[in-house]
């Protein structure tokens, strides 16, 4: 077993052993035992990852670096512009700045971009939605090309998913 997965097996056990005891004294009314218990769970995971000297990346919010949106670009203009409605919770700061960036990307790519901000967060990472057509296929193609990860979705509850078209929906950091 290497030092990694030794580190990572022992804030496992400590983050469960501790909630557990958190729970525990929340139940027989020891508020400070709880807090406490309930803190080191939390940090647990945290200092495991600090101390195999691995990136918190989880805390960071996303974003496209210039290469990946010159590349979104530069394959969307392989082919004509088509319209793209591109969403997000407008009450999440860190969708809304990924969504802005998304945009940007797209919009250098010629696409016609429709914004809509009415989602619900309970969408998760990127999703693309929309017909099987061309201009969907082009645009996985620009994000596969970039990296970034999406999911492909199809809505079998709203007739009027079609009508929209291709669609990206921006929501909470997966």
């Amino acid at each position: 077993m290497s030092a990694i997965q030794f580190l990572d097996r022992v804030a496992f056990v400590t983050t469960v052993l501790s909630a557990s005891v958190s729970a525990a004294a929340g139940g027989y009314g020891w508020t400070k035992t709880a807090v406490v218990s309930g803190c080191i769970a939390a940090m647990a995971p945290i200092v495991s990852r600090i101390a195999n000297n691995r990136e918190l990346t989880p805390l960071r919010p996303r974003a496209l670096t210039p290469k990946q949106s010159l590349k979104i670009a530069e394959k969307l203009r392989e082919g004509p512009p088509f319209r793209v409605w591109v969403a997000h919770n407008r009450h999440e700061a860190e969708p809304a700045a990924y969504h802005a960036q998304v945009c940007e990307a797209l919009k250098a790519g010629g696409l016609d971009i429709t914004w809509f901000g009415g989602m619900t967060n309970t969408t998760m990472g990127v999703e693309l939605s929309g017909p099987e057509t061309s201009d969907k296929r082009r645009l996985m193609s620009a994000l596969d090309a970039a990296g970034v990860n999406y999911q492909p979705v199809v809505f079998t509850d709203d007739p009027q998913s079609e009508r929209h078209g291709v669609a990206l929906w921006i929501g909470v950091r997966a």
